[in-house]
């Protein structure tokens, strides 16, 4: 009964109303003035007039309440249509109505502006929009478009370059929804097409730039691996070369001079434990700290007592604000390598005995900072050296950054940031 159309419904209840009143109607006045003829026929019209009467009250209540749905649903149809049609305005996309039985479209003002037209009623649409598209992608999205179309599919999507407003081909995305009638026939497609050249071109550009910026943090941590192989090979050779060296000439004079035995032996022995302690010290700094078994403070502390082992030196490490907790492994190390870049600086260069290690944690940063009581520098001439490009290239992994505050005669104060939040892909295992 919901398929049969409501005119339909009325007049077949007004049917079988007016044939049930006329077979009940006629037998009751039948009964009733059965040996009055006069007061028969009277009857007769009073019952055709009451029932006149009554059935024209009877459709007017039924036609209203379907006039009354009718009503509300034009207004709510027409509502929605309003509200369409303001969006399709204010929209910067095309918003295309496309009848494919009369090729026949309703587009929205941005669709106006790019096929140049002043009417929203668009005849002959497919044939325009087939001019629109590079003939490169034409014959691909056409038989993509009828495929869909014909296998059933509800939705679409294209990626195609369209001529718009400027004379020049945009990248476009074409999508939208294939309406149906009730045989499965396709009858409407509503779709949307933008402009996605400008978000292209930007993402182009940003690749690019992370690309450079992949480059460029590559040939950091090259250079700073390079750096590190320089100063190994500059302890090896300045060091423990040197001590080798030594200990060659004494063997030379044990083979010459037996008599002077003891002397020799000694001092042989000497230069030795002084090899042997400057390896030990050499592949401390090279190996990193193993922070599954100690913590980052601890591992701090004993790269200190290598250093007493060899030089005089007071220490004041300040931890108590950093929050570990928020530290991965590979952040732990960072701070380890650039106290210990600094600390092979200061013990170098420095002429220092006092040294200030503090690191804490200050809005999703972790703050480095490493003073001493030396002899200084000018910054503008010697911030650029070796130890301290290791120091930039190391936080350069993490998005950091790094100050000297330094004076000839008023010793150095490093201070050192990065993110905690940014981490970059590569692994500083690479730079240890």
């Amino acid at each position: 009964m919901n398929k049969i159309a409501p005119a339909y419904k009325i007049s077949l209840f007004y049917l079988l109303i007016s044939f049930l009143w006329i077979l009940g109607s006629d037998t009751v006045a039948e009964m009733i003035f059965a040996s009055d003829p006069k007061q028969f026929q009277k009857a007769q019209s009073l019952k055709g007039i009451f029932f006149i009467s009554v059935s024209s009250i009877f459709l007017f209540l039924i036609i209203n309440r379907y006039y009354g749905h009718i009503s509300r649903g034009l207004i709510k149809t027409q509502k929605l249509l309003t509200r369409y049609q303001a969006l399709g305005d204010a929209s910067r996309e095309g918003i295309i109505d496309h009848d494919l039985r009369s090729d026949k479209a309703y587009i929205n003002e941005q669709m106006k502006v790019y096929f140049q037209v002043g009417e929203n009623i668009l005849e002959h649409y497919s044939i325009k929009l087939r001019k629109k598209i590079h003939p490169d992608d034409r014959e691909y999205i056409l038989d993509h478009f009828e495929h869909a179309l014909s296998s059933g599919a509800s939705l679409w999507q294209g990626d195609y370059r369209c001529l718009l407003t400027d004379g020049t081909y945009h990248d476009v995305t074409h999508k939208g929804s294939i309406l149906r009638d009730e045989n499965g026939m396709p009858e409407r497609f509503i779709s949307v097409l933008q402009d996605v050249t400008e978000i292209r071109n930007m993402k182009t550009a940003f690749y690019q730039q992370q690309m450079q910026h992949r480059q460029l943090l590559g040939q950091s941590i090259i250079q700073a691996q390079e750096n590190e192989r320089n100063r190994w090979a500059e302890e090896l050779h300045d060091n423990i070369g040197q001590l080798l060296t030594v200990v060659k000439l004494y063997l030379d004079q044990l083979a010459t001079r037996p008599d002077n035995a003891p002397a020799l032996v000694n001092k042989i022995r000497e230069m030795t434990i002084r090899a042997l302690n400057d390896i030990r010290q050499l592949s401390a700094s090279v190996k990193p700290p193993e922070f599954n078994i100690y913590t980052l403070e601890q591992s701090i502390r004993a790269l200190l007592d290598n250093i007493r082992r060899v030089k005089h030196f007071e220490f004041n490490l300040d931890f108590s604000k950093l929050e570990i907790d928020q530290l991965s492994d590979d952040q732990k190390l960072m701070i380890y390598r650039v106290v210990q870049e600094q600390l092979n600086n200061i013990i170098k260069y420095a002429e220092a005995d006092f040294i200030s290690i503090e690191a804490y944690t200050e809005d999703r940063n972790v703050k480095i900072q490493v003073s001493d009581n030396g002899k200084g520098f000018n910054t503008a001439a010697t911030v650029k050296g070796i130890g301290l490009r290791n120091i930039r290239s190391r936080l350069q992994v993490y998005s950091g950054s790094l100050e000297i505050d330094s004076q000839p005669g008023r010793g150095c104060t490093l201070n050192a940031v990065f993110s905690i939040v940014g981490i970059a892909e590569e692994d500083p295992e690479k730079l240890a």
